[in-house]
């Protein structure tokens, strides 16, 4: 191997360890600092899916909920079933999935269970707010999930659903809501995190390359000394 392409292997090799060092040692919770959505709302706050309001405790990330109601959900507005919700988490992370906690108590007026829970959806990234990518290996649809009045009297709860996908850095998340599970009324969820990493320092970096460069310098010293 030529000393060109053994600094760059080196120099490679160190990047990418510093940057899975990283992610193993910040690995965690992302709460989106705000969420909006072009489906409206029915006495409810879409707030309510990112402020951890019906779970029961840390980690959020596997935390349980309890029966969802207006005051710890969100339901779209009255004849609305589809669209887009959109997740600022405040600046870039690296996200490799995300625990999602869907509706799971009484469907207005029919009184049916988690009917309005979301079903299908396409997950996309963006970190410009404007152009959204889709997700490889993100979910596509969410499960149904049911808790009656007199289990969460019982004490029953029910845990997210976790998904984990390739790292993508950005800033936004959209979920586009292509159907829910059998609603015509309107379709909801009761709470969103995601898990990933800050994105790694500029200056990380350079430290990783620098110790790559001294690393191949010094080997390159040995190789002539033993000329």
């Amino acid at each position: 191997m030529s000393a060109k392409r053994f600094c760059f292997a080196i120099a490679l090799s160190a990047a990418t360890l510093l940057l899975a060092a990283a992610s193993t040692a910040n690995a965690g919770l992302i709460i989106p600092a705000s969420a909006t959505s072009d489906m409206g709302n029915t006495l409810s706050n879409l707030g309510n899916t990112i402020n951890g309001r019906g779970l029961n405790a840390a980690p959020r990330l596997t935390a349980t909920n309890g029966l969802s109601t207006p005051l710890n959900s969100w339901n779209s507005g009255v004849g609305v079933t589809t669209g887009n919700i959109d997740f600022d988490l405040g600046e870039a992370f690296v996200v490799d999935g995300l625990s999602f906690w869907n509706n799971n108590g009484l469907e207005s007026l029919n009184g049916q269970l988690g009917r309005n829970g979301i079903n299908g959806v396409t997950i996309q990234s963006s970190t410009d707010g404007i152009n959204f990518v889709t997700i490889a290996g993100a979910p596509t649809s969410f499960n149904r999930v049911t808790l009656s009045v007199v289990q969460a009297i019982l004490g029953q709860r029910r845990a997210p659903q976790i998904a984990t996908f390739a790292p993508v850095t950005t800033q936004f998340i959209r979920f586009t809501v292509t159907s829910n599970w059998g609603s015509t009324i309107n379709t909801g969820f009761s709470e969103v995190a995601f898990s990933g990493a800050p994105v790694p320092e500029p200056t990380s970096l350079a430290i990783g390359l620098a110790t790559a460069g001294l690393a191949w310098r010094t080997r390159r010293k040995r190789s002539v000394s033993a000329v």
